[in-house]
Order: structure tokens, then C-alpha cells, then sequence
């Protein structure tokens, strides 16, 4: 019995073929679309090494921050305290961002999208956790540092979902055009074939 089970789990690992049929996806082609071109198409090379630096310094510059405020939470606040495990989270998130931009890879906008996101969470329960004498500290920490970079990072994520759409259309655009010609071509009229 377990020789069955062993033989039909390596066939099914060996099989080429799609084991389901599922229907194609409108995110499909951008999806592929966007994993084929270099980013260095759809936005110019300077804006592109511009805009990685401001990213990648902000990143890095966020990541050693929140280090020594985990820390300071570790020391001063109970061990069961849910925010802990939250702030280091996002320090993974900001962490994996940074290398990502670092190594020019294509999974940026995932994670730059998720640490936006969970900024604006830290920043919303840091301010409502806050003690009445803490708040004022909380209210511009989640102001001036928190929600500023999670606006910069998802801001970058759809500009870069933009540019990938845009291209695409473009692209599609372009085929159409030349789809067109082409059929115009194939489809020649029969007096011109005789003469």
C-alpha cells in the first residue's frame, strides 16, 4: 500500500501536463508580460536607479530603526504582548524589501505593497494603543515616519503595476497593427494575382 502511494505521488510530480484545467486569467499576460521585460523598458534607466536608491536607503534606514525599538520593547513590555511579533513582521518585510530592491528582482512591488500595509496597521495600533500621555509622541510618529513611507512604498507599487499596463497595452496595440497589416496583406484582392 505505501509502495502505491510513493509510486503515484512521483508520477504525479513527474507529470508535464497541467493536472486541472483552469481558465486564463486577465492578470495572466501582464503577469507574464512583466516577468519577460526589464524594468529598463517600461521607465528610463536614471528615474529607475533614482527611485531604487531613495528605496532602497529608506528601507534600510526603517529596518535599523525599528531594531532598537524591538529591543525596547522586549525589555520594557510583557512577553505575551501581541505588537512585538507584529513590529518584527515588518521588520522581515522591510528587510525583504530592501534585498529585493537591492537585487533588482521582480517581487518588489509584493513586498513593498505589503510592508505598506503594514505600516498603516502599525501605525493605526500604535496610535490607539497609546496611554493619553503617549499619544501626542504616537499621533506624530504615525505622521511624520509611518504612514509617509507606506504611502512612498504603495505609491511605487501601483506606479510600477501602471507602467506594466501601460506596456502591455502597447504592446497588444502594436500586434493588432501588425495583425491588421498582415491580413491586409494575405487578403489581396484576385484581379491583382492575374495581372
Amino acid at each position: 500500500m505505501l509502495l502505491q502511494i510513493v509510486n503515484v505521488t512521483v508520477y504525479n510530480l513527474a507529470r508535464t501536463e497541467p493536472i486541472m484545467y483552469t481558465a486564463p486569467s486577465p492578470f495572466d499576460e501582464l503577469a507574464t508580460y512583466r516577468l519577460e521585460r526589464p524594468l529598463d523598458e517600461l521607465v528610463p534607466a536614471p528615474v529607475v536607479a533614482r527611485m531604487r536608491r531613495l528605496r532602497l536607503a529608506l528601507m534600510v534606514g526603517g529596518a535599523i530603526g525599528l531594531i532598537p525599538w524591538i529591543v525596547f520593547l522586549v525589555i520594557t513590555l510583557p512577553a505575551n504582548y501581541v505588537a512585538l511579533g507584529f513590529d518584527v513582521l515588518l521588520l522581515a518585510f522591510m528587510v525583504t524589501t530592501a534585498v529585493l530592491v537591492f537585487l533588482r528582482r521582480q517581487l518588489v512591488p509584493l513586498t513593498a505593497f505589503t510592508t505598506g500595509v503594514l505600516l498603516i496597521c502599525d501605525a493605526w495600533f500604535t496610535v490607539v494603543t497609546a496611554s493619553p500621555h503617549d499619544l501626542w509622541v504616537s499621533a506624530l510618529t504615525a505622521t511624520l515616519v509611518e504612514l509617509p513611507l507606506a504611502v512612498i512604498l504603495i505609491a511605487t507599487t501601483l506606479r510600477i503595476f501602471a507602467a506594466d499596463r501601460d506596456a502591455v497595452v502597447a504592446a497588444r496595440s502594436r500586434d493588432a497593427t501588425v495583425a491588421v497589416a498582415s491580413a491586409a496583406v494575405v487578403e489581396m484582392p484576385s484581379s491583382w494575382a492575374t495581372s
